[in-house]
């Protein structure tokens, strides 16, 4: 019992370490870029609004399957061309177009969802 309690929460940890190493390597590139773009704010409050956008968009993207996760990031964030992407994940440039479109349809639903008290 102990063994198969300890693989899972091995696999458990490892799964989401790999994701974080994932998200700050590909976040981490663009980060320069994100701080140049985003307008220093004015207030406390709008800092705060602001980084509460960030951890329900990050919130949103965990939720997401890695089939759907995958192609949104490396397209929408990363600005690879739909055939780098299919060439990335080893499936079909019509497959890559449809799971990106369902992927954009889910985040937006995932977020949608979060505002809604």
């Amino acid at each position: 019992m102990k063994t198969w309690l300890f693989r899972i929460t091995h696999n458990t940890v490892r799964s989401r370490m790999r994701r974080g190493f994932v998200r700050r390597l590909l976040f981490s590139r663009h980060q320069d870029a994100l701080v140049a773009q985003t307008p220093t704010p004015s207030t406390p409050q709008q800092e705060i609004e602001r980084r509460e956008r960030h951890v329900r968009l990050y919130n949103a993207l965990d939720q997401l399957s890695d089939s759907y996760r995958t192609p949104l990031i490396l397209y929408e964030i990363d600005g690879l061309s739909g055939e780098e992407v299919a060439e990335l994940t080893g499936v079909r440039l019509a497959t890559v177009w449809v799971r990106l479109h369902r992927g954009r349809a889910k985040l937006l639903d995932l977020l949608n969802k979060e505002e809604r008290p």
